[in-house]
């Protein structure tokens, strides 16, 4: 049967309420852990309905030339090929060793999507794990399913993500070496997560030091000048690797940012970066006393997710510049935790029987951004109707 792209409020329904899932599983194991004071696991049966109804999603949905993802397709030719002397030639080479090492066990995509998939999981949980505390709210957690869903067209960004997802988890723990190589890895992944693996140097440069607003409107034009640099390096071909990854694409999209204007053209996807870095500098003060009085591995935990928002916000011209149009991506997850530690500070300024009605509302304001981003892009990105393919001809 052969399927075309359309609007479907049922696909939408489904992709909702699996975000729902989402929040509400998360919910329940800060819930364990401030019952049991032990330190949540990636095992626990309050995350088996998320690791079901997710990999379930992905795994057994229809794929073909018109929904289940747009590049869905392609990556599962690459698959089925990638043992093939001439196969997957133009892709990063860790991507291309991934796609081989699962071949070598199994010729059937499914088995790759199941791999792929169950390691985005584990590398979501792993991260909400170490920064989502029990006291914050895992209301914008729930909206997390639409950087799953975005994985449904694009496998190899949303493996960089996940891999250095996992690095910022290992840098916090102070398991440096770990943290450095993987974050090195996601380059040979997707090579655009170059840009967000610069974090770990951003860290350790502003680990103890303060950014203000004049200090973020130094880094922010410093920004421009580096992706300016850049984007020149890259029109030039004078980078090999990159000349030939992709076969030059990565300089084609550098290109078109030079008919565009920030001001007029900075895309409504990266407008939670900026509204998340204007609520930090507004409640900075409220922020660093959640600091203080939180405990010596609490602190830091705030402390780096702070800063990895910043960086987050920092990036968005050398994106803009070098056309990373994915790159709002990569630290999605590290902004909706953030998120979960002001929601509760907002809250303090309503009575205290407004609780429930304050929590409602960002759950709506969270819920409507997510069905806003899903219209947006659900045509080009073959994302719609969603279509159970386990039996499925």
């Amino acid at each position: 049967m052969r399927y075309s792209v359309k609007w479907s409020t049922g696909s939408l329904i489904l992709y909702i309420v699996s975000g729902l899932i989402c929040g509400i599983c998360c919910y329940y194991a800060k819930r364990r852990e401030l019952r049991t004071r032990t330190a949540r696991k990636l095992i626990l049966r309050e995350y088996f309905p998320l690791y079901f109804t997710w990999i379930v999603l992905a795994v057994f949905r229809y794929v073909d030339g018109s929904v289940g993802g747009t590049d869905a397709l392609g990556y599962i030719n690459n698959f089925t090929n990638s043992l093939h002397p001439y196969g997957m030639e133009n892709t990063d080479i860790l991507f291309k060793l991934f796609n081989q090492a699962i071949r070598l066990i199994s010729g059937d995509y499914h088995v790759f999507f199941f791999v792929f998939y169950l390691i985005e999981i584990i590398s979501f949980v792993f991260f909400i794990n170490e920064f989502s505390r029990p006291e914050s709210s895992s209301i914008p957690i729930t909206i997390l399913f639409y950087l799953y869903l975005r994985s449904f067209t694009s496998i190899r960004s949303n493996f960089a993500i996940s891999i250095l997802l996992i690095a910022l988890v290992f840098l916090n723990k102070k398991k440096n070496i770990k943290a450095f190589v993987l974050a090195i890895s996601s380059v040979f992944i997707h090579v655009s997560a170059f840009v967000y693996a610069l974090f770990i140097l951003f860290y350790f440069i502003y680990i103890n030091k303060k950014i203000g607003l004049f200090k973020s409107i130094l880094i922010f034009s410093a920004a421009f000048l580096v992706g300016t640099i850049v984007q020149t390096t890259l029109m030039s071909g004078s980078i090999s690797y990159l000349s030939s990854v992709g076969s030059g694409a990565y300089g084609s999209y550098a290109s078109k940012s030079l008919q565009k204007n920030f001001l007029t053209d900075y895309s409504v996807s990266n407008l939670p970066q900026l509204a998340l870095f204007i609520t930090l500098l507004c409640f900075r003060k409220k922020i660093d006393g959640a600091i203080e009085v939180a405990s010596d591995k609490d602190r830091s935990k705030i402390y780096m997710l702070r800063l990895i928002c910043y960086f987050d916000f920092f990036m968005v011209p050398i994106i803009f510049i070098l056309g990373i149009y994915r790159g709002y991506e990569y630290f999605y997850l590290a902004r909706l935790v953030m998120w979960g530690e002001i929601i509760p500070i907002i809250r303090r300024y309503f009575l205290k029987q407004s609780g429930i009605f304050i929590s409602f509302l960002f759950l709506l304001f969270f819920i409507v951004w997510m069905y806003g981003r899903i219209e947006a892009t659900y045509e080009s990105s073959q994302l719609m109707p969603y279509v159970f393919g386990l039996f499925t001809r």
